[in-house]
């Protein structure tokens, strides 16, 4: 672990050598919003590195991710390519937000009912700019600067599926293949790419949904309080999309004790992940199902691209 830590401190810092020399050489927007970027991502690994977890796939994925959504976010933003509706509409909403907030930062006013204020005058019912207020106030008031702070999130959720997927009992190699899809959705990708909620939103339901699988496994204080902030905060940003999770477990808590229970035979009945007892004759079709529950996770990220790409040839709007 102190190897590994010392080997990706020693990148780090190269890393950030390379950012510095770009923004210089570039624009100072550009230059200051890789420079963010970096920033960001070097303390999350270095974060999620000190807890423990060591799994050079988790960080491949987290970089991966992060250098798919800034050059999207580039892209984007340097040939204004607005194809879905409301997408730049908002974006212009939250940094007119965000850019009062950190004018209001920069003059040493803290107060939230400023905040409030200037969320009331943009008629936004959330606090994600204020997030990019406080980023701005740091750097410079552009909205590209805002977006890496979309970017960082994305790669943050990516992290997240990563290690719910472990959670859940897969390989690193599944765990991995998961994370890249969750990421590479076509809305999503196209919606982190932009000074917008989504991707928080994302992170929240992913934390959410992450700890409460752990209070499954085994209940505990500090579990169940992070799941309370989690959906706190998610909920006040996307009010259905807590409800969402907390409808989804209120309907699972009658089974809880079938699901326990099947738990409990399967490791007795399938130790090690086979089968201790033989069977004399094979259902008809028992092997497509058994081939559909080994990769229900699998068959679960496929479908949405797939679908996804489908209706968008057959020019549906997708909402």
């Amino acid at each position: 672990m102190d190897k590994l830590y010392r080997k990706y401190r020693a990148q780090s810092v190269g890393v950030v050598l390379l950012a510095l020399v770009l923004a210089v050489a570039l624009n100072s927007v550009f230059g200051s919003a890789l420079i963010l970027l970096t920033l960001l991502g070097i303390a999350t690994a270095w974060f999620f590195l000190k807890i423990g977890f060591k799994e050079k796939e988790l960080y491949i994925l987290f970089s991966i991710v992060l250098f798919i959504y800034f050059v999207s976010a580039v892209f984007i933003h340097y040939t204004q390519f607005y194809p879905f509706g409301g997408g730049d509409i908002d974006e212009r909403v939250y940094h007119a937000a965000a850019v009062a907030i950190a004018d209001d930062l920069r003059h040493g006013d803290f107060s939230i009912a400023s905040m409030q204020y200037q969320l009331a005058k943009e008629d936004v019912s959330h606090w994600f700019p204020v997030l990019a207020g406080f980023v701005y106030a740091a750097t410079l008031s552009d909205v590209f600067i805002g977006t890496m702070l979309s970017v960082w999130f994305v790669g943050f959720s990516a992290i997240l599926l990563y290690l719910l997927t472990r959670e859940l009992g897969s390989s690193r190699k599944w765990a991995f293949f998961a994370g890249f899809i969750g990421s590479i959705l076509p809305t999503f990708l196209y919606f982190g790419s932009l000074l917008l909620r989504e991707s928080i939103v994302v992170v929240l339901f992913l934390l959410a949904l992450l700890f409460l699988v752990k209070i499954v496994k085994k209940f505990s204080w500090p579990k169940f309080l992070a799941v309370y902030v989690a959906l706190g905060l998610l909920i006040s940003l996307r009010f259905y999309v807590g409800f969402a999770i907390l409808y989804a477990f209120a309907l699972l808590l009658p089974w809880l004790g079938i699901f326990l229970l099947g738990i409990y035979s399967s490791g007795i009945l399938y130790r090690n992940g086979r089968r201790i007892f033989k069977m004399s004759k094979q259902p008809a079709g028992s092997r497509l199902v058994c081939l559909l529950g080994r990769n229900s996770l699998l068959i679960y990220m496929l479908h949405q691209p797939l679908l996804t790409t489908v209706l968008l040839l057959l020019n549906y709007r997708i909402f």
